[in-house]
């Protein structure tokens, strides 16, 4: 069910200043008291505190009064019923365990508690890159060719079924990474065919997940974002909501500075900054952003998401873009001195505010409700909190 704007106008201007909000990172499952049992996480585990904290800090600045920081933890559920939670921003990509990405959202969707995020399905597959490429594959749009390996298949890499045909010897590099990862972490770059199972194991004993193997695409990469409609949130009154960009919006067009590098440097060993990045240029490379904006697009219409995801795109030797992954959870760090995030600085470079970013995202969830979440806002609206 989709909310005529009225109706989320309604909705946002009576109930944001009782609706209790709950902005959600990771727990850290090595802390006493995190988790029942100790498992493991393949997955490179971050907190994402402090960009809780600029959400929440923003939240507040749009007029929303009741904000709550809660860790995703084994007292999530608990916390959410003690707080009286009504909407829950996921920002969080889990704590341990196996496609941790979509374990809040999961929770949340049995609670019947609407939270602001891609549903378990699209968040898993987003992160599993595997799966994702299928799907990319299937709705005819190029990526890289791949192939994944587990120990399990008790072959060598190089011994798959189909390898030779998928990376012929005259086809080095090739790419060995996690097939569920975060911030470029464990990945290898194989010059030679007898290098690539050894980088695979060394992959698998850190990550314990399957191993992608992936063609390496030597032209330039690229980013993207895209999102629904983009509002102003510079009227305190709500007198109604101003449209900036009609969704899909695309943004944070961004050519990735390699230096020399062949993959981009992990945002954990260098930050972002403009630097590392550079900003396409709209009067000398519309082409490519027109191109970047068609596959954004394509992609958010085929998952029907209602949330924020950035694209990392890369050129083949023949020039077409091929995506190479889908990031379910970007980084949507608040900018601060000599340090920000892509989403951030490419929000600037269409002088849009972080806070309408982080308004819109609330609106979009609000408009895009699915038919339990209509009713469950209705209910707020006539029958709960509003007087």
């Amino acid at each position: 069910m989709t909310y005529p704007l009225s109706n989320s106008l309604e909705i946002i201007k009576n109930l944001r200043d009782q609706l209790n909000i709950a902005v959600v990172y990771a727990g850290d499952p090595d802390r006493q008291g995190t988790v029942v049992n100790r498992s493991f996480n393949p997955r490179c585990w971050k907190s994402y505190r402090q960009v809780a904290m600029d959400i929440s800090d923003a939240l507040h600045r749009c007029g929303f009064t009741n904000i709550f920081l809660l860790e995703e933890n084994r007292h999530f559920s608990s916390n959410l019923e003690k707080y009286k939670i009504d909407l829950v921003w996921i920002n969080s990509a889990g704590v341990q365990g196996y496609d941790s990405a979509c374990h809040a959202a999961a929770i949340l969707e049995s609670l019947g508690i609407p939270y602001i995020g891609h549903t378990p399905l699209n968040a898993a597959l987003m992160d599993q890159k595997y799966l994702f490429k299928t799907f990319l594959n299937g709705i005819g749009l190029a990526t890289a060719p791949s192939i994944l390996w587990h120990p399990e298949m008790s072959c060598k890499v190089t011994n798959l079924p189909g390898f030779n045909q998928i990376f012929p010897q005259s086809e080095l590099p090739v790419v060995v990474k996690p097939v569920c990862g975060r911030a470029s972490n464990h990945i290898h770059i194989a010059y030679r065919h007898e290098d690539i199972h050894q980088l695979a194991v060394k992959v698998y004993e850190q990550t314990r997940n399957s191993i992608l193997i992936e063609q390496y695409l030597s032209g330039e990469e690229y980013c993207v974002a895209v999102m629904g409609t983009m509002y102003s949130a510079n009227d305190p009154l709500l007198r109604q909501l101003q449209v900036i960009n009609e969704g899909p919006f695309c943004f944070a067009h961004f050519e990735r500075q390699l230096d020399g590098h062949p993959i981009f440097v992990s945002m954990d060993k260098q930050p972002v900054n403009n630097d590392r990045v550079r900003i396409l240029d709209f009067s000398t490379e519309a082409d490519t952003i027109r191109e970047l904006n068609e596959l954004a697009i394509k992609v958010y219409k085929s998952l029907n998401l209602n949330c924020l995801v950035r694209l990392d795109v890369r050129r083949d030797c023949s020039g077409q873009l091929n995506i190479l992954e889908a990031n379910p959870k970007p980084d949507l760090k608040y900018p601060h001195k000599d340090v920000s995030s892509l989403i951030a600085m490419g929000l600037a470079e269409q002088s849009v505010q972080y806070d309408d970013m982080i308004f819109s995202l609330v609106a979009n969830m609000i408009e895009k409700s699915q038919i339990s979440r209509a009713d469950y806002f209705e209910k707020l609206l006539h029958n709960g909190l509003v007087a």
